[in-house]
């Protein structure tokens, strides 16, 4: 089975977000400007059952500023 992820809208991940497809992990380090729901649609391609696609939404949010006085 090979996989491929991308944004739904867009041919790619944004640029702050990679997709290992051998260990299928998700990782990125957005900044603030990322902030908002990406829809994410993840295809799975096989010789015996052919394409396969789910959808799943990323919510990415501003951390919490922290203040220690």
């Amino acid at each position: 089975m090979a996989y491929s992820l991308r944004e739904e809208s867009e041919v790619a991940l944004p640029n702050w977000l990679t997709f290992d497809e051998t260990t299928l992990v998700l990782s990125g380090m957005p900044s603030i400007e990322n902030s908002k729901t990406y829809t994410l649609e993840l295809t799975g391609i096989s010789s015996k059952d052919g394409e396969i696609k789910t959808h799943f939404k990323l919510i990415v949010e501003p951390f919490p500023k922290v203040v220690i006085n």
